[in-house]
């Protein structure tokens, strides 16, 4: 296997202080590997969406919430941003992802020159965190809400840890219209025997009011208990001409 793209240094590096954007011209098609991609920051969330200019082309984007078990000193997987990680040649609005104090992110994209670039504009950024201890054998279902102004990216995730490895059945999370019921939605993305479970959800939602809803189910018998950090993230997007 040859050499990473992130020690090639073929891509995109983008650092600042806080969430904005700027625009970029991608010129190759590719499948960016997830395992290249760099966060790195001193907030509680860091992390890149880019946002083509067509709806020919689709957004992708990786998110790191610490706090909840996502990338960054948690040693968790980046939240994905999208439905895979291809980047097809065009104009993009690349967002950087950062709250309070320098943040970096490298995106590798191969036979791209690197590129040094900076947020020219801020975008507004939000995130809502709870915790909370599930015991006994009844589901449990916690909400945060959300209310966007303007077209978003919101992104929910969830972290349970367990004192033993049978202290969860499944994790799930689903992002809905506020009050609305989450069956149907919520497809589990991790099952016990695990100590650790982690589970998110993303939409690009419209102005409105949204609830990202933290399930635990737990099994007949089960008395360990499991705690849970959930956290819901919002990035207001900016109109870019043409953009889906």
């Amino acid at each position: 296997m040859g050499p990473s793209y992130a020690e090639t240094r073929e891509g995109i590096s983008l650092k600042g202080d806080g969430t904005g954007f700027v625009d970029v011209f991608v010129h190759n098609l590719v499948d960016i590997r997830e395992s290249d991609i760099v966060v790195k920051g001193g907030g509680r969330y860091a992390g890149f969406y880019l946002v083509p200019d067509t709806a020919t082309r689709h957004s992708i984007g990786a998110l790191a919430v610490p706090g909840a078990g996502a990338g960054g000193d948690s040693g968790g997987r980046l939240v994905s941003l999208g439905p895979d990680f291809q980047v097809a040649p065009g104009t993009y609005r690349l967002y950087l992802i950062a709250e309070r104090g320098p943040t970096e992110v490298f995106i590798p994209i191969p036979d791209e020159p690197l590129i040094d670039v900076r947020p020219r504009h801020a975008a507004p950024a939000e995130l809502r965190t709870t915790s909370f201890v599930v015991t006994g054998e009844e589901p449990e279902e916690r909400r945060l809400r959300v209310h966007p102004g303007r077209k978003s990216i919101v992104a929910a995730v969830q972290q349970v840890t367990s004192s033993g490895v049978t202290g969860v059945d499944h994790v799930a999370t689903c992002l809905v219209p506020a009050t609305a019921d989450c069956d149907g939605r919520i497809v589990p993305t991790t099952r016990a025997p695990l100590t650790t479970a982690h589970s998110s959800s993303y939409a690009v939602t419209q102005p409105g009011s949204y609830d990202a809803a933290f399930r635990i189910e737990r099994g007949v018998g089960i008395h360990a208990d499991s705690t849970v950090s959930a956290a819901v993230f919002t990035l207001a997007l900016a109109w870019l001409k043409g953009s889906p």
